[in-house]
């Protein structure tokens, strides 16, 4: 039977052979830097994927409300409905860029998301290469 000390190092050495493996392959896979639209599509396929459809279709008809709102605007004879019209195509176009925002910050999120991992595994590859120099 083997001393515990002996398992012990064999099993570190198992480890970190393997941990090396996953990052090779995890920092193959994060250097390849998505685009900006995929990043974007990716919102539809995570697990808010039900949120970007619904505020995606919101949006939309609030595009629709704003423009149909316009045209209204510069085709109304009297004051106050333009005024009306104005204030619809204010509220609705503001709403719709509100929610682009929300949206975008999404991504923004992600990306930076996946930046941050890019940092901590270079980090911890780091930390395990000093730890191995005598």
């Amino acid at each position: 039977m083997k001393p515990k000390k002996q398992l012990s190092d064999e099993l570190d050495e198992q480890l970190r052979s393997a941990l090396r493996e996953e990052d090779a392959e995890l920092l193959a896979r994060l250097d390849t830097d998505p685009g900006i639209l995929e990043t974007a599509l990716s919102g539809f396929r995570g697990r808010n994927a039900w949120w970007v459809y619904v505020s995606s279709i919101v949006q939309l008809a609030l595009v629709v409300v704003a423009v149909w709102s316009g045209v209204n605007f510069f085709g109304a004879q009297s004051v106050d409905d333009r005024v009306l019209w104005g204030v619809s195509l204010t509220i609705t176009a503001t709403m719709a860029g509100t929610l682009k925002m929300i949206l975008w910050s999404h991504v923004e999120r992600a990306m930076l998301r996946r930046e941050i991992k890019r940092v901590e595994l270079q980090v911890a590859t780091l930390s395990l290469l000093l730890k191995e120099r005598p």
